[in-house]
């Protein structure tokens, strides 16, 4: 299958209901192009399915990892998202059934089970992964712990491309490959972190390693990157880690992490990494709070009924995290969302003190002030942010993004002079497109115009989007002429039409009555 073969109209009908539910990548708000898309969308589909890819290397941006350090995380541009969330569909169901069967318990990490929105309907698995290395360290005397090193950004294309033609054919592979070798700017290791679809290609990418260690004959586990093998001796765990590290860089151009790989004992594994008394506090955070799985927490699967203690249990555990010496991405995402979902304003303090901490989930944090801005005092809230600016936190890019964009959103913080320099800081203008909307600051967009084609793709629909406030004679006069000039793209077109319309909403697509999967008839959907 060629690339255009995979964009079917169900997938990518597919792609626009996950886009639509979810976000287009775990570290960046959702850009406003979508909804010019969606307004199009017939015409979208229309389009020469060979040409909807835009093929433009995705934004990235340094990403704070709670233990120190940073990763690179991405956004794709929004045509190139779909095509990826749409092809990735496509073949989704071809990679479940080439991994090693759920039943397995082998490779526990985000099983693919799709509905009409979502790849991974039963959840990301970590609860499995734990479950299965706990029966397994009762049995053997010794545990391998590893993990691959930088593996997203390191997966090399043209492996992965052989393993969707294992699963697809020859042809999907390759297209797929050189897909993302046009991202990539012809680089050939790397896929973007931040989609869920680059969670089915990562899965995909490591159906051949489980296969590796399974010939090894060992019982091993492994969920995403981390690797758990099991054995009675260590002279054979050493081994099995050298014939691994070789299979790895042979096959992958994969390395392990050196500070993370270890042999130790079974007890030691379960007290030090499964039941150790910072598990035991967070499991007790999660039950004091009455979330089960921060795996699999959204904010829509809040519970109902709200306890009249509730701010006073997120605050305490708020606190408590504070107290662990590397902050827990899920439980602190679980207490965050757990306020957003209720718009409980009682732990924005505790964040904003303490955001140098937050700064790995500063997106939950950014969404969470969101939810609850306007139960806060305005000029308390700006003076806070505007502390958090003099102590320059607000310089590293994934907090700017997500400051810019909460800035942008609401009038008495865009119209505040000290809080514009967080946007002007921001290496797009898109959100000062969104300011200079949100605060009807013509001024602004008038002086963009002429400056137009001095700008990039992303920058030059922001400033097309921010024509939105002007009169309707000033946008047609700017606008209708740009539609046929030879560089205007065509997203940039949509975007000029549907800002001409005067942006309407548009309605989201009704969910298929039955999505038809291909499973195999003894193929059963893992959970």
């Amino acid at each position: 299958m060629a690339l255009h073969e995979l964009l079917t109209d169900e997938s990518l009908d597919f792609a626009r209901r996950h886009l639509t539910a979810y976000y287009d990548s775990d570290f960046f708000p959702k850009p406003f192009e979508f909804e010019c898309i969606w307004h199009r969308w017939d015409d979208f589909k229309a389009m020469d399915k060979t040409k909807l890819a835009s093929n433009v290397p995705p934004l990235a941006i340094p990403w704070k990892k709670p233990r120190g350090g940073y990763r690179i995380v991405h956004q794709m541009d929004p045509l190139d998202a779909i095509c990826y969330t749409a092809v990735a569909r496509s073949l989704s169901i071809k990679i479940e059934e080439h991994r090693i069967p759920a039943r397995e318990n082998v490779a526990c990490s985000y099983r693919i089970s799709p509905d009409a929105k979502g790849f991974f309907v039963k959840g990301s698995g970590f609860s499995d992964y734990r479950i299965r290395c706990e029966e397994l360290a009762k049995i053997y005397k010794y545990v391998l712990v590893t993990d691959i090193s930088d593996f997203y950004n390191r997966i090399y294309l043209h492996r992965l491309g052989n393993a969707l033609s294992m699963a697809s054919t020859e042809n999907a592979g390759k297209s797929v490959e050189n897909f993302l070798l046009g991202i990539n700017s012809k680089a050939s290791q790397g896929i973007p972190v931040g989609p869920a679809a680059s969670i089915v290609m990562s899965e995909a990418a490591l159906i051949d390693v489980d296969q590796f260690i399974m010939n090894l004959n060992v019982d091993h586990v492994r969920y995403v990157d981390d690797i758990r093998i099991f054995s009675n001796t260590t002279l054979h765990l050493d081994n099995i880690l050298q014939n691994l590290t070789l299979y790895l860089h042979q096959n992958h151009r994969l390395g392990l992490v050196s500070d993370k790989t270890k042999i130790i004992g079974s007890e030691e594994f379960i007290q030090s990494e499964l039941n150790n008394q910072y598990q035991l506090e967070k499991l007790d955070i999660l039950h004091e709070i009455e979330v089960i799985n921060p795996y699999t927490f959204q904010v829509e699967d809040v519970i109902e009924s709200v306890r009249t203690d509730i701010g006073e249990r997120l605050t305490d555990a708020i606190q408590r995290i504070l107290k662990f010496e590397n902050l827990d991405l899920g439980v602190a995402r679980a207490i965050i969302r757990r306020a957003r979902a209720h718009r409980i304003p009682d732990i924005a303090e505790i964040l904003m003190d303490n955001c140098d901490f937050f700064r790995p989930v500063i997106n939950d944090v950014a969404l969470y002030l969101d939810s609850i801005i306007d139960t806060c005092d305005p000029e308390s809230l700006t003076k806070t942010i505007i502390h958090l600016e003099n102590q320059r936190l607000l310089e590293t890019p994934g907090t700017n993004e997500w400051f810019s964009w909460l800035i942008s959103k609401h009038p008495h913080l865009a119209k505040d002079r000290n809080l514009r320099q967080v946007l002007h800081s921001n290496k797009r203008i898109t959100y000062l497109a969104r300011a200079a909307v949100c605060t009807r600051n013509l001024a602004w967009v008038r002086e963009q115009k002429d400056s137009l084609f001095n700008y990039a793709s992303w920058d030059r629909r922001a400033i097309l989007y921010s024509a939105q406030i002007m009169s309707s004679d000033e946008r047609n006069a700017w606008l209708k002429p740009l539609k046929n000039h030879a560089t205007i793209s065509q997203l940039e077109k949509w975007m000029i039409e549907w800002v001409l319309a005067d942006t309407p909403d548009t309605p989201p697509l009704p969910e298929p009555q039955k999505l038809e999967l291909d499973f195999d008839d003894e193929f059963e959907i893992p959970f």
